[in-house]
């Protein structure tokens, strides 16, 4: 009986860090509408001295990076939390009067955050493989990944991969699919990047195709694929959905 109930957590929990990034979603949901339903409460009651609700808006962030700080297993989140915490406190201040933000201060400031949370992130990938524990092997024929200013390491070792769901925004992923088999002919790896990378390692027989229009990114093709007999078609991976100033490395 506890063989099964595990069993059933690990299915609820597949695709990684997904049971993990749920509840992390909705602390920060909830705490949210906590924050802003309370302050417009307490402007309607007269408790904020005449100050608009609407000014309070940073305070968002600032729980925003209360949770990825609070959370245990998100890589880069104390980094990117940290980030959170100090937007919203400068944009609080701004709104207040203490700050003067002006955009052509504020788009420099933010190039120069996301390249060091980018050359962070490439410090921090090993060099050597290591041993990926339990929550980053994928069993199921769906994967799926949700990265805001962070990084994992996944392994898929489905026999009938169907599809997998990738978002990284300034954050990167490397996702090995070598022990994967796709079911039918082809599969779809949908992706959504936005100032993130993903490297992806396939099996030698398997034939990408990319249908992704990036912007000011791209996708580099590095593999080699070995022709397992003449007169079967080769399994093919499709690559579709957006990449904008990221981009994908494909090996195997």
């Amino acid at each position: 009986m506890n063989e099964e109930k595990t069993a059933t957590r690990k299915r609820t929990c597949s695709g990684g860090s997904d049971c993990e990034s749920k509840r992390g979603g909705g602390f920060f949901m909830g705490g949210a509408l906590m924050l802003f339903g309370g302050a417009f409460l307490a402007e309607h009651l007269g408790y904020l001295g005449g100050i608009s609700a609407w000014k309070l808006w940073p305070i968002i962030l600032l729980w925003g990076g209360l949770v990825k700080i609070g959370a245990r297993r998100s890589g880069g989140g104390f980094t990117g939390g940290l980030v959170l915490l100090a937007v919203g406190a400068t944009v609080l201040a701004h709104n207040f009067g203490y700050v003067d933000l002006r955009w052509s201060l504020v788009w420099p400031v933010l190039l120069l955050i996301f390249g060091v949370l980018i050359f962070t992130a490439t410090l921090r990938t090993p060099s050597k493989k290591r041993k990926k524990s339990a929550d980053e092997i994928t069993t199921t024929n769906t994967f799926e990944s949700r990265l805001l200013m962070a990084g994992r390491e996944d392994e898929i070792h489905s026999k009938e991969f169907e599809r997998a769901d990738v978002s990284a925004v300034m954050g990167g992923l490397e996702l090995d699919m070598r022990n994967a088999e796709i079911k039918g002919e082809e599969a779809v790896l949908h992706v959504k990047l936005v100032m993130g990378g993903m490297e992806l390692w396939i099996p030698e027989h398997w034939e990408v195709i990319s249908r992704c229009s990036p912007v000011m990114g791209g996708i580099e093709n590095k593999t080699r694929r070995h022709v397992i007999d003449s007169e079967t078609p080769p399994k093919r991976l499709i690559i579709e959905g957006s990449i904008v100033m990221g981009g994908i490395e494909i090996r195997n």
